[in-house]
């Protein structure tokens, strides 16, 4: 028995699925069965369209702007965390009285 790979589908084919449905007027079954996907997949690409039309449909490997800000400000924050931490270090070490310069 072979395995099943997860298929994956692009953004102008989900464009077009939703387009089919929502511009044509076409059933959700209808269009599922001519492009040989489920019809949950063109319910959840209709939803997600019509919740937020922009960031619907990320290309692959790219996030939603708003994610990408979010990591953006993560990896600012780690790095001042860390230089802090080394700034705390070298402070401690130059005020230390035992030390001898």
């Amino acid at each position: 028995m072979g395995v099943r790979r997860r298929r994956s589908f692009n953004q102008d084919f989900k464009l077009r699925a939703v387009w089919l449905v929502l511009a044509e007027n076409r059933s959700v079954n209808d269009v599922a069965s001519e492009l040989g996907v489920l019809p949950k997949l063109i319910y959840d690409w209709v939803r997600k369209f019509q919740t937020d039309p922009d960031e619907a449909f990320p290309s692959k490997g790219k996030l939603p702007p708003t994610d990408d800000r979010l990591r953006a400000l993560e990896r600012e924050n780690a790095q001042l965390r860390a230089e802090k931490a080394i700034l705390k270090k070298a402070l401690f070490i130059f005020s230390d009285p035992n030390v001898q310069s």
